[in-house]
């Protein structure tokens, strides 16, 4: 060991190693160490081998991707359900806000059923004619 200074010359740094090679006592481990060793460095080589068989088998893509598939997902039919109560309320608010003269009554209120079924047809040729548009979109591409 070097020392620190000539003003501590008892001072021996713990921390420093010793250099090998240069004529020193070199450490020896211990029997229980060295076996250690041995058995940390095999489970290493191991985890590296088995990296690359898992490599090597994990090539292709898997066939389901988790982030497209959901429980929560309502497919092609329960889009056009929710689109189509969505159109019906919508329009059923707009007509009724109008008061077109073919809904009223004699005794001047809204007959609200002509409204709902007026509301429920013009939400069905809505939602062919966006149909028909996203099809045509599909099909150009």
């Amino acid at each position: 060991m070097s020392q620190l200074n000539s003003l501590a010359p008892e001072f021996e740094n713990r921390y420093e190693r010793p250099m090998m090679g240069m004529g020193m006592n070199e450490p020896k481990m211990s029997k229980a160490d060295y076996s250690a060793f041995c058995a940390r460095l095999k489970n290493i080589e191991n985890c590296r081998q088995r990296e690359q068989d898992c490599q090597e088998t994990c090539i292709e893509p898997c066939a389901v991707d988790p982030c497209c598939e959901s429980s929560f997902s309502m497919g092609w039919l329960g889009a056009l359900i929710l689109w189509f109560i969505i159109f019906v309320v919508l329009f059923w608010l707009i007509f009724y806000s109008v008061r077109p003269s073919w809904a009223i009554n004699l005794d001047g209120s809204v007959n609200t059923s002509k409204l709902l079924l007026s509301a429920i047809v013009a939400a069905i040729i809505l939602i062919i004619i966006i149909w028909l548009i996203k099809a045509c979109i599909d099909y150009s591409r």
